[in-house]
């Protein structure tokens, strides 16, 4: 298998010269408001996938990766509870995009907040 440096060598020496990041956005999927008592509490799996094809695809069309993950959250009532959530990991995010997602999960999911980390990436390579 060939990768970058091998098919377009130019390409791949202007692409490792460039600073690139990694943004995670953590969408918890257990509704904020711990009086919720009916199954609305939860955000259904059929409901992040909506979400997933029609706010996460048009905030990041080039691509994008989600993982399926449990956590844990203290409200602040001080009520802590593990929940389903899910993360979305892309690759030189745009920072309004990012921010615009985590702020529509927010109000969908009905969160106290969202989590949102970048960290600057020492490499990044596209194997072709």
């Amino acid at each position: 298998m060939a990768n970058l440096n091998q098919l377009n060598p130019e390409l791949a020496a202007a692409v490792k010269a460039q600073s690139h990041t990694l943004t995670r956005i953590y969408m918890g999927r257990t509704r904020a408001l711990p009086t919720h008592r009916s199954q609305d509490a939860y955000v259904t799996d059929g409901a992040v996938e909506k979400f997933i094809e029609k706010n996460v695809q048009r905030a990041f069309p080039d691509g994008f990766t989600v993982y399926h993950t449990e956590g844990g959250w203290t409200y602040k009532s001080g009520l802590a509870k593990k929940e389903r959530s899910f993360v979305v990991e892309v690759a030189d995010a745009d920072p309004l995009a990012t921010d615009t997602l985590a702020r529509e999960w927010k109000t969908f999911a009905d969160q106290e907040s969202v989590l949102v980390t970048t960290q600057d990436l020492t490499s990044m390579e596209f194997v072709a």
